[in-house]
């Protein structure tokens, strides 16, 4: 089986794709630090009046509450808020951005969703390449079954996923240190802890934590790409699919918010991170919950994946 998984893993590695993928991601990070950079707002002489004035305009939105049609998770954000604007008032930070806060704002405004359509294009391809080039009969001539050479290709995909992940983190740190300089470390990070309270933690903990979770969510969105691979013969077909999937699945999440069962749909639990930031963006939801509504979806998509390449014609390949 590991040696299944290895040769996986070379099959991944060695394509141009790969490579140009993860040239994509460090470009993209360089574009979005640069764009950052030079649209910072010049230092301002009355910034503790701003901060004050937002803390003050804040907790006006935040006594309102629910009585005001105001979401939790805005409330909740808005309290992070407060206490990083409290915080820099304390420590007299008129610019509070450094490399580390770059890293984290990175992955949590868009960097997640980028990881999440590069492995689904990998995922989308890794079976339905052995179809479209041709390569299937010959690597079931091995003495291997069917489920275990289905199950190394997703292994190796959830490999890859964590090689991504480890891209993105390291190249995000690195391009913002040059930016924005490598203080920031001790700086506590502000986090919603289960019960709606806004608690302190590392630094370690916090990138731990949100690129954890952020990798989940990057595999359940493969688990799906590649049990549309195993359906589909051809790879461009099975990469398209599992595209529009992730754009329309997310669209039609959003537009079933009004319906009690909508949390039981993947999409809706897709934002793991977020309940670390802002809370559950339903009522109901949990990090416990939609941690166990994941695994299911997960198990449920390979155990389909094992189903559909068992039954697989290969003779007409």
């Amino acid at each position: 089986m590991l040696n299944l998984i290895l040769n996986e893993n070379m099959k991944i590695y060695r394509r141009i794709r790969t490579w140009i993928l993860v040239i994509l991601l460090f470009l993209i990070i360089l574009g979005a630090a640069i764009l950052v950079y030079t649209h910072l707002p010049q230092k301002d002489p009355n910034w503790r009046v701003t901060l004050q004035q937002s803390i003050v305009q804040n907790n006006k939105i935040i006594q309102q509450g629910s009585k005001s049609g105001v979401p939790a998770n805005m409330i909740s954000q808005l309290k992070i808020q407060n206490a990083q604007n409290q915080y820099q008032l304390s420590h007299n930070m008129a610019n509070p951005l450094t490399g580390w806060q770059f890293s984290s704002e990175f992955i949590m405004t868009g960097g997640n969703f980028l990881l999440i359509v590069f492995v689904a294009i990998v995922a989308g391809d890794i079976v339905a390449s052995e179809f479209s080039q041709g390569t299937i009969k010959l690597l079931l001539t091995r003495p291997r079954t069917r489920y275990e050479i289905l199950l190394s290709k997703f292994l190796a995909l959830v490999i890859f996923s964590f090689f991504l992940t480890l891209c993105s983190v390291t190249l995000s740190i690195l391009i913002g240190f040059i930016f924005f300089g490598t203080n920031g470390y001790s700086i506590p990070t502000l986090i919603v802890t289960s019960g709606g309270n806004i608690a302190s933690v590392s630094l370690i903990s916090f990138f731990l934590m949100i690129y954890g979770l952020n990798t989940i969510t990057v595999i359940a969105i493969a688990s799906i790409a590649f049990m549309i691979s195993t359906i589909f013969r051809s790879s461009a077909v099975a990469i398209a699919i599992s595209l529009i999937t992730l754009f329309v699945g997310s669209t039609i999440s959003s537009l079933l918010q009004s319906y009690s069962w909508d949390k039981y749909l993947i999409f809706s639990n897709l934002g793991i991170a977020g309940y670390l930031t802002s809370g559950p963006t339903l009522p109901g939801l949990t990090l416990t919950f939609s941690l166990i509504v994941l695994f299911v979806y997960v198990v449920v998509m390979i155990a389909l994946s094992l189903w559909i390449f068992k039954r697989r014609d290969v003779a007409l390949t």
